[in-house]
């Protein structure tokens, strides 16, 4: 998964930045 530092594509805030929950 790329990496991002703000909420997924479709994932809410409180996920984890960097982090993809696929």
């Amino acid at each position: 998964a790329p990496s991002r530092t703000l909420t997924q594509r479709s994932a809410p805030a409180y996920n984890l930045p960097c982090s993809d929950p696929t």
